[in-house]
């Protein structure tokens, strides 16, 4: 069986790293509880109040033979039901947990990029739907890393 391909173990140090963050070990919130891959969950009634989600967005690519030079910006989400009580408050300290989680020393993700993870601005806010439970903030982080012709690696 292949290995994983490098976007898939791009999103699994990018869970992994944020997944810690509970208040046992030292962070604000307890948003580390449940963190969703690939899109921003809906929370609901039986749903913790905070929640994180590692979204990646369209990627840019160049070519050079049968290389692809690849920047791929993904997301992180502090999710938050909007009914709570000052839920932008919640969310800030969520944010804060967030950085403090993924900003670590090792900045190429155990080499999985070639340049340093560097964030993006500006910060973002979830845009809200009609009828979502749900708000957000996010910061993005770019990633750039490189892939061979039918390897993703």
């Amino acid at each position: 069986m292949p290995d994983p391909s490098r976007r898939r173990r791009l999103y699994e140090v990018y869970r992994d790293r944020v997944s810690v963050i509970c208040q046992l070990n030292g962070f604000a919130t307890e948003a580390g509880r449940l963190v969703v891959v690939g899109e921003v969950p809906n929370l609901g009634p039986d749903d913790p109040d905070d929640a994180i989600a590692v979204v990646g967005g369209p990627d840019d690519w160049k070519q050079q033979g049968k290389a692809f030079f690849v920047a791929w910006p993904i997301t992180i989400w502090a999710v938050t039901k909007a009914d709570r009580t000052a839920p932008y408050l919640a969310l800030e300290d969520t944010l804060a947990d967030i950085t403090r989680a993924f900003e670590l020393e090792d900045m190429t993700l155990g080499g999985l990029v070639y340049a340093p993870v560097r964030r993006l601005s500006p910060r973002l806010t979830l845009p809200r739907e009609d009828g979502s439970l749900v708000v957000g903030v996010g910061v993005t982080y770019a990633n750039d890393f490189k892939e061979g012709w039918g390897a993703p690696e």
